[in-house]
């Protein structure tokens, strides 16, 4: 999608900005679902401590939001701003 818009640097942008906002929701609210199941998942587990928990969480809602960023990037052929290492 971003690479039909390639010259079109506003579409982008706001195609962007409106899946963000929209996945930001759905993590927002995935997360949360987690933290609460997750009190029966470690007493299941027999986890004391819930820090195992949260750090989860926060990972699974970056795990949302990094494949769009990815994806506009190879759709843009920005292929050296990908790159892990500066």
């Amino acid at each position: 999608m971003v690479s039909e818009y390639d010259p079109d640097h506003e579409k982008i942008k706001y195609l962007l900005i409106h899946i963000s906002r929209k996945l930001t929701l759905l993590a927002i609210l995935a997360s949360v679902l987690f933290m609460i199941s997750s009190v029966y998942l470690a007493d299941y587990l027999r986890i004391d401590s819930g820090m195992y928990f949260f750090i989860l969480s926060i990972l699974f809602f970056i795990s949302f939001l990094g494949p769009v960023l990815v994806g506009a990037l190879q759709g843009l052929q920005m292929f050296v701003q990908m790159e892990l290492t500066p």
